[in-house]
Formats: structure tokens, sequence, C-alpha cells
């Protein structure tokens, strides 16, 4: 995936996390973690290449897009890179491995996103 694609799914995955899909109040934070997914993917796939001002970009935007406080999911997907980034070494060795240092990434981001 190229960085054009990159930033094609970031935007297209950051417009659909600020849209009003009517879901219940507990869903309101699982949603926005979506842009930090295709950060993830986009991450691990491209072994780093992806900049971390494209995280802080998104996040940014993000809390633009949902009147949120500024700098709150730029904060959020810039610690989430940076957690991605660390474990790359874990996270090339296979699928397995890969899914696990994803799920314990987003683990971590949503126990600091509810802090």
């Amino acid at each position: 995936m190229s960085l054009v694609g990159t930033l094609l799914l970031v935007g297209l995955s950051t417009l659909a996390a600020a849209l009003p899909w009517g879901l219940p109040a507990d869903a309101c934070l699982v949603l926005p973690l979506l842009p930090y997914a295709v950060l993830h993917v986009a991450t691990v796939t491209r072994d780093g290449a992806v900049p971390e001002w494209l995280a802080f970009v998104a996040g940014l935007a993000l809390d633009l897009l949902t009147g949120g406080p500024l700098g709150y999911w730029a904060l959020v997907y810039l610690a989430g890179y940076g957690a991605t980034v660390l474990a790359l070494p874990w996270a090339r060795r296979g699928r397995g491995p890969a899914l696990a240092v994803y799920g314990a990434t987003l683990a971590w981001l949503a126990g600091v996103e509810a802090a």
C-alpha cells in the first residue's frame, strides 16, 4: 500500500468515525478507534514507513469533526502509533503475533481512552 493509499484510507476511516451512526452511548468510544486500526495495519504492513504526522493529523481531524477537545484523539493515535512502532519486531513474526500486538495495543488504547 502506498502512502497515498494510506492517506486515503485513514481519511475515509476518520470521516466514518465522525459520522453520527445512531449507536448507543457505550459504542461512542469504539468507533473512533477505526482510524487507529487503519494506522496500525498500515504501519505493520509497510514496516513502519507510515509517518507519525499522519497519526497526529487523523486525530486532530477527528477532534475537529466531532467537536471534541483539540488534541485528545491526536494524543491517543500518537500513543497507539508509538506502541505499534515499538512492537514491530514482534508483529513481523507472523499473523498470530501481529494479531496479539494489535489486541494488546488496542486494549491499552481503550484503557487510555477511558481514563
